[in-house]
């Protein structure tokens, strides 16, 4: 298991340059790049801060869910081909970055949709983000199209090589909520996003032969040295 950190730590805090240049003092060894903004979508924006990461290496990059991911499932082929655009952004962005993967959210569904057609317009994702050499992770959200471990089967189907992103405090609605998605994503996992991790966790991770990053991904620190000690615990627990 890598230990990593997301840049969306320090949201509202940094901006998105700024984080990226204080990720390599944090001794993680690897981040995710969180662009917040249309502005930082594009891949002007990648070529001209990437460098600020001092060579760490980038696991996987994320945009605001809400932003363009719902048009990308819309049934109208015209607002599709909207989000189409932004993905490229973020996807020639990604290149930059060295990003490994796209994490995707994807929004509820729309008003009489089929699940099974948000299936298809996931096919046309996963190959979209291939070819910029890419791969798609989803990562389980209360509000989007993984809110459920009985999903992980359904997506699996509709794109066998897709992988996975474990949000556990989206995953905390039940005491075994979490253990849930764990067994549906086993084999599939790519990351698991914490704010804090204990040893239950790094148990249940080595349980199912988890090698992806464990990423930190928490605003609540007054001092930017507490982010550090986070890392250094995660590290700490996986060395047990």
């Amino acid at each position: 298991m890598k230990t990593a950190i997301s840049t969306a730590c320090f949201y509202l805090k940094e901006e998105t340059e700024n984080a990226l240049s204080l990720i390599k003092d944090m001794g993680a060894e690897s981040c995710s790049v969180g662009l917040k903004t249309f502005y930082e979508y594009r891949p002007e924006f990648a070529k001209k801060y990437a460098q600020n990461l001092g060579g760490v290496e980038v696991c996987s990059i994320e945009t605001g869910a809400q932003n363009f991911e719902p048009q990308l499932f819309s049934p109208s082929r015209r607002v599709r081909g909207d989000g189409f655009y932004w993905l490229e952004q973020v996807m020639r962005s990604g290149q930059l970055f060295g990003a490994k993967r796209y994490i995707l959210k994807a929004p509820p569904q729309f008003p009489n949709e089929n699940y099974g057609d948000r299936l298809q317009y996931l096919s046309e994702i996963y190959n979209f983000c291939a070819g910029y050499g890419v791969g798609l992770c989803i990562e389980n959200s209360l509000l989007g199209l993984l809110d459920s471990p009985t999903k992980v089967d359904e997506i699996k189907s509709a794109c066998p090589r897709i992988c996975f992103s474990l949000n556990v405090k989206s995953a905390s609605g039940a005491d075994s909520f979490c253990q849930k998605f764990l067994k549906a994503m086993a084999g599939s996992l790519a990351q698991v996003v914490v704010e804090d991790v204990d040893a239950s966790l790094i148990k249940q991770l080595k349980n199912i032969d988890f090698d992806g990053e464990i990423i930190l991904n928490t605003q609540n620190f007054a001092q930017i040295p507490q982010l550090s000690d986070l890392i250094d615990k995660i590290k700490q627990l996986n060395n047990i």
